[in-house]
């Protein structure tokens, strides 16, 4: 969904993460709760003393955890937007990020929920995800319809359990006080970085490994 340039501040926005060592953190609250989860495995709450001694010291901790590390990525996010925009175009990453906004909200409309409602109660497969993305992803080449998904993108509240802000906030971060108009990709990346036969080949290895597992789901 995005072109060459988009892809770029993408690539920058990850490689902001990379230098800023931004797993380290999460990583290291991760362990810490876990190592409580590994202790509550062979010595449960309510079934042992020691373990309900343990919860009892130290549940309430499980919280604050969960918190910190939203907190942490959350701020890991803007500080990659940030080096995205500083260290290339502005508007381009800024741009990046509308781009994948939109998909965002194009792909649930069209093809997550749907697809969500079809899986309800159905005894075979449905036809898979990435076949409905690769059918529908041309209509973000209308302008206008582009700019509408961006902009309800833009609106959509800030869900407080997400490890990643809000679109607006992180645009808000990059200086935008409202969503800006993008012009929509000409060319994608996917078609210039990798040849028709090899994306294609790819895709159907994808559509054929989700449309076993549905089966082997749907069978149980």
């Amino acid at each position: 969904m995005t072109d060459e340039k988009g892809l770029a501040a993408i690539l920058a926005h990850e490689d902001a993460h990379v230098r800023n060592k931004d797993t380290n953190g999460g990583l290291n609250l991760a362990e810490f709760e876990n190592s409580f989860g590994f202790v509550f495995e062979y010595a449960p709450p309510g079934v042992t003393i020691s373990g309900s001694l343990l919860h009892a010291a130290i549940g309430w901790l499980s919280e604050s955890f969960e918190r910190e590390d939203i907190r942490l990525s959350r701020e890991a996010e803007i500080r990659a937007d940030r080096h995205a925009a500083a260290s290339g175009n502005a508007k381009q990453a800024a741009r990046a990020l509308l781009l994948i906004a939109a998909a965002d909200v194009h792909f649930k409309e069209k093809v997550y929920d749907p697809l969500h409602r079809e899986l309800m109660g159905a005894l075979r497969p449905p036809r898979p995800p990435l076949e409905r993305l690769m059918e529908t992803a041309g209509q973000l080449s209308e302008h206008a319809y582009l700019n509408a998904c961006a902009q309800k993108a833009w609106e959509r509240p800030d869900d407080k359990k997400s490890t990643h802000p809000s679109w607006a906030q992180r645009l808000t971060a990059l200086g935008y006080a409202e969503a800006p108009d993008i012009e929509p990709i000409t060319v994608s990346a996917l078609s210039t970085l990798l040849g028709s036969n090899t994306a294609e080949r790819y895709i159907a290895e994808f559509n054929k490994a989700w449309t076993e597992q549905m089966e082997d789901y749907l069978q149980r």
